[in-house]
């Protein structure tokens, strides 16, 4: 079994943040995460995988408060994964200056509900 919930983003977004008590773990290119377990985050009421586990749809407000306070010094991605016996989901989320948001979206992916679709699009 694989499960992760956390948060990356580059050291120097969210190391000043160590007033929030959390747990930061080197990665690296000079990233950090925040492992979301234990009595931390506990204290801080944040449900496990609520995205792939829970099935929601978007974050708890404990998850997006979070991302919106340590987003607003440059880019994160709240991510999280399960996976046992080779079968899994994942799910993430992108923020930058306290904003949340879909790459999928940004990139209009949703246009067509098919792949076949694609091959009449308009090929730009």
């Amino acid at each position: 079994m694989y499960t992760i919930q956390c948060i990356i983003a580059n050291r120097k977004v969210i190391e000043h943040e160590q007033t929030l008590g959390a747990k930061i773990v080197s990665l690296p290119q000079d990233m950090v995460l925040i492992p979301f377990a234990g009595t931390w985050s506990e204290s801080k009421n944040i449900p496990l995988l609520p995205l792939t586990d829970g099935k929601a749809f978007e974050l708890p407000a404990a998850i997006a408060d979070l991302c919106y306070l340590l987003s607003k010094n440059g880019k994160l991605a709240y991510v999280e994964a399960e996976f046992f016996g080779g079968d899994g989901t994942q799910a993430c989320s992108l923020w930058e200056k306290g904003t949340s948001f879909d790459e999928f979206e940004a990139l209009n992916l949703g246009r067509f509900r098919e792949t076949q679709a694609w091959l009449a699009g308009d090929g730009a």
